[in-house]
């Protein structure tokens, strides 16, 4: 979501959305794989936009606990499944996006694809035909927030950069968001933390729509990265929160760094 509002009750044991990991690098899409993928299917829901094959399937993966069933509400959509159509929606020759408590680190000792792009995408199928158009499907994710307070321009969705260049970022700001310096975060999503994925994070820097970057020569992981843009203004809370912040933030398309 573009602006959320945050308050903390405790300060310890959060957990870091950030700390995903995944088992195996991308790739920046070649012409030969966007040919193949020209006339896939679109699926598009809210921050999130992919191609799959015809003649698959996209089914939502559902989640409800037992007070949820006990009063009559709806599960919750925690992820998606991709599979060929005649095979169940959870079958595992299939691909996975999201799911509940599921993260790459999971498949790290295993033979399984898995990718952290905004949640794991991941496949655990032995036949060549699927672990292909996992590979595939995963260069054409991109992110459609059309409510986030910042539309990331450049890199635009799936692009390759190169190491030691100059780029500059590029970003438009959402009407009706405040005048404020933004923090610059990119980071590789391939990265068993957040920390060590992380390749810039600038603070405080003017929001002019643009930011000049030199890409590291020691950069060697393709990826993918993703930029995330945003600032947070305090906001009063009601006890027992301790703190609170309205956060107006933007993320990027996947993209490349080889």
């Amino acid at each position: 979501m573009a602006v959320i509002l945050v308050a903390v009750t405790f300060v310890t044991g959060v957990a870091d959305r950030h700390g995903a990991a995944q088992a195996r690098e991308g790739k920046a899409p070649t012409a030969a794989d966007r040919r193949q993928t020209a006339d896939w299917l679109w699926y598009r829901e809210p921050g999130l936009v992919f191609r799959y094959p015809p003649g698959w399937q996209v089914a939502p993966i559902l989640y409800s606990t037992p007070p949820m069933e006990e009063a009559g509400e709806p599960s919750s959509k925690v992820g998606l499944t991709v599979t060929p159509e005649g095979l169940a929606p959870r079958d595992s020759n299939g691909i996975w996006m999201g799911g509940r408590q599921t993260d790459c680190n999971d498949f790290r000792q295993t033979e399984c694809k898995c990718l952290t792009v905004y949640d794991a995408v991941y496949t655990c199928a032995e036949d060549a035909e699927t672990r292909r158009i996992y590979d595939l499907l995963v260069t054409t994710i991109e992110n459609n927030w059309a409510d986030a307070a910042f539309e990331i321009v450049f890199p635009a969705p799936q692009d390759a950069i190169h190491p030691n260049q100059r780029y500059t970022i590029r970003w438009r700001t959402k009407s009706g968001t405040p005048k404020h310096p933004v923090d610059i975060l990119i980071h590789d999503t391939s990265k068993t933390s957040w920390r060590d994925g992380t390749v810039l994070h600038m603070k405080n820097v003017p929001n002019s729509g643009h930011y000049e970057w030199i890409v590291p020569a020691s950069i060697t992981s393709p990826g993918p990265y993703l930029v995330e843009i945003s600032f947070q203004v305090p906001q009063k809370v009601s006890a027992p929160a301790l703190s609170g912040a309205r956060i107006y933030s933007g993320t990027s398309s996947p993209f490349y760094i080889q």
